[in-house]
């Protein structure tokens, strides 16, 4: 589990690292000065589309915090489908409140739609707050799973021109696997965020896949030094569908298309309808006096009641 720290401690540590820039070599020679604001290296922009797919379903890993500690809110921020988070991992309703520092699995769709649409990426937006900044949107909300550098490249804002409201576009690093891993069985990757401790066998072990294939997807020895708060591609592999079909990435056999009860069979009263959607199409704060009585309105009730400025929550 991550270690718990304060707003400064976190920051301390996120500077030091943005100068540690060869303690590892990600796939496709990807950064691991992903935190740092300086530099004008291409590599933190994302993975390369070097593979046969411009599109597939991939994951991405996020550890729940206030206020981003229930399905509903965490799909919210991601871009993501609040009904397929909560059956991929176990949770009852969309609006359950998730312990702090669950590790979440977010299902996602990931595309070519980089720059000039060399990288893979799943694009989301985010409402500026009092006191963010694109260093503290991608290492602190995002917890990196975006690039501060990432953030200031694909939108038309100055760092001193970012205001409270100002909506900024975010991309999330994922890839989708190339043919030799397609070859040997990897049906995704999985976008996993490093934490203090890890190492690649323990990683591997927490995912069911072995430590070998973790390392050859991200172009690592199995003696790396892996760096906390960078990305690293966890290869998810059908051999472990076989073997243990109730594993989180084993259940959507029709991906990620639909509501959970239509890619996975379940039957719940969650939605598929996305969160954001429902707060620009306007749908009306009187849905809630049907909050109770219709489940299957929950979902749109708590997209219109969450956003990043609001911690009801």
């Amino acid at each position: 589990m991550l270690f718990s720290f304060d707003n400064f401690s976190f920051f301390i540590i996120i500077i030091f690292f943005s100068f540690c820039s060869h303690c590892s070599h990600g796939q496709q020679t990807y950064s691991t000065s992903q935190t740092s604001c300086f530099g004008n290296e291409e590599s933190i922009q994302g993975y390369l589309c070097n593979g046969p797919l411009e599109t597939c379903d991939s994951y991405i890993t996020f550890r729940s915090h206030h206020p981003y500690d229930s399905a509903i809110s965490i799909a919210y921020l991601l871009g993501a489908e609040a009904s397929q988070i909560a059956f991929v991992n176990n949770i009852t309703l969309t609006t359950s409140k998730i312990p702090e520092d669950t590790l979440i699995m977010v299902p996602i769709s990931c595309s070519c739609t980089g720059p000039s649409g060399d990288y893979y990426q799943h694009n989301t937006l985010y409402r500026m707050n009092e006191s963010d900044t694109y260093f503290t949107i991608a290492n602190y909300t995002y917890q990196g799973l975006t690039a501060c550098r990432a953030l200031s490249s694909q939108n038309n804002y100055n760092v001193t021109n970012l205001t409270i409201g100002t909506q900024v576009l975010v991309p999330l690093t994922c890839a989708c696997p190339r043919s030799n891993q397609i070859a040997a069985g990897v049906r995704f990757l999985l976008t996993y965020m490093v934490a203090w401790g890890d190492n690649l066998t323990k990683i591997a072990e927490t995912f069911e896949t072995d430590a070998q294939s973790l390392a050859e997807a991200n172009r690592l020895s199995m003696d790396s030094i892996l760096v906390p708060f960078n990305p690293l591609l966890v290869p998810l592999k059908n051999q472990t569908c076989s073997a243990k079909p109730e594993s989180f990435f084993c259940r959507c056999t029709n991906g990620f298309n639909g509501t959970a009860s239509q890619m996975c069979s379940r039957t719940d009263h969650s939605t598929g309808f996305p969160v954001k959607l429902a707060v620009l199409i306007g749908i009306s704060p009187s849905l809630s006096l049907c909050y109770n009585a219709f489940p299957d309105l929950q979902f749109l009730y708590y997209g219109l009641k969450f956003s990043p400025q609001n911690e009801e929550l």
